[in-house]
């Protein structure tokens, strides 16, 4: 046979072989699934903000607050906003003589779209008598962009968690042997409710009702029903890494030996549905676990997982999931500018893009987008 014949035929059959083999995963691609893009914002921080605090204003731009390189710092806010991709506005937050203490602060959203900030300070000029400081807390007018003092509970821990209770009004969760509060915005008074012992920060999972759960270790759950904590018995079963999708699910992740897998809880039916895939690799120990951000009800945005086996002295790899509710699988996505782990904040935007700010230490502060 010809030479060249012969040659026509295996380059066409190379053709088609690969043409088929491209159709055929194209057939089992998934469509339905947005993987999004990531989106650096080129503007600075006023200050490194690792570990900061960040809020959705009714207006649409972002209230930055906190964060620290570690050390006392921070006597400002910088308001971002997302149409313009920059700090609009930096406004301070309590005089010089003042040191806020980095790692003892929490903020939440109030219904109205105001942001309800408590902090520790430290006075300069009382810093070695005193290094403890007092708690301080503020309420950010999202209208007028100032702060007003309002009181702060009389004890307070480094470890507290705040909820928005239905009616509006904050429940500031304690570590033991602390006491825990209910929070009045409307009086400005506190006042003390019952509690359970050993709180450690867990899931808060609210249902549809406006009563929630509370998600403690492996194996405890209290429901907070009429401003009381009552035993929840029903069998939750959760790993670390938990995040509520809806009213009746929440999806948790699973470190195993050489993968990350994962299982759906329906807390009506006490069903747990395992994830039909699973992610190669892991994470080790905190604040490496993951970051899971909600996307929408059907998807989760998992970052911050190891992408190989950890050897001594090598950079470590991460890679970046979705996880797509609707057909209960993992779908691995391009991987943010930066690692982002658990302590990195994120916002959604009304957009629907998650806006995340800070970054590692000794590293850039970034503010980047996902867009979803």
């Amino acid at each position: 046979m010809n030479k060249k014949i012969i040659s026509f035929v295996l380059t066409l059959f190379c053709l088609l072989f690969i043409s088929g083999k491209s159709f055929a995963f194209s057939l089992f691609e998934d469509k339905g699934v947005d993987k999004g893009k990531w989106e650096v914002i080129e503007t600075e921080l006023t200050e490194e903000r690792e570990r900061a605090k960040a809020h959705l204003l009714p207006d649409g731009n972002v209230l930055i607050f906190g964060g620290s390189g570690m050390r006392f710092m921070q006597n400002t806010v910088d308001i971002f906003n997302p149409k313009q991709n920059k700090i609009i506005k930096t406004i301070p937050i309590y005089t010089d003589n003042d040191f806020l203490c980095s790692d003892c602060y929490n903020t939440i959203s109030l219904k109205n779209g105001d942001v309800y900030l408590v902090y520790r300070v430290i006075k300069k000029y009382n810093h070695n008598k005193d290094p403890r400081g007092d708690y301080i807390a503020k309420i950010f007018d999202s209208k007028t962009y100032t702060f007003r003092d309002v009181k702060a509970a009389e004890k307070m821990s480094n470890f507290h968690e705040l909820v928005l209770i239905k009616d509006g009004n904050i429940l500031l969760l304690q570590h033991t042997p602390n006491t825990s509060y209910i929070y009045d915005i409307k009086k400005d008074e506190y006042r003390t409710i019952n509690t359970f012992e050993d709180f450690w920060k867990g899931m808060i999972f609210y249902l549809e009702n406006g009563d929630f759960i509370v998600f403690r270790g492996e194996d405890k759950r209290y429901l907070f029903k009429d401003y009381k904590f009552y035993e929840y018995k029903k069998e939750l079963p959760t790993e670390f890494s938990t995040i509520q999708l809806d009213d009746e699910n929440y999806l948790t992740l699973k470190a195993e030996h050489d993968c990350t897998t994962g299982y759906i809880v329906n807390i009506k039916e006490g069903k747990k549905i395992p994830v039909l895939n699973k992610i190669n690799r892991t994470w080790v120990a905190n604040p490496h676990y993951p970051k899971l951000v909600l996307l929408d009800n059907k998807n989760v945005l998992i970052l911050g997982i190891y992408a190989e086996a950890q050897v001594e002295g090598a950079r470590r790899k991460y890679t970046t999931h979705i996880y797509n509710l609707e057909k209960n699988r993992f779908y691995q996505i391009s991987n943010p500018p930066l690692f982002i782990n658990i302590a990195t904040e994120a916002v959604k935007l009304q957009n629907g893009d998650i806006l995340f700010v800070g970054g590692q230490l000794e590293k850039k502060m970034e503010i980047y987008k996902y867009k979803h």
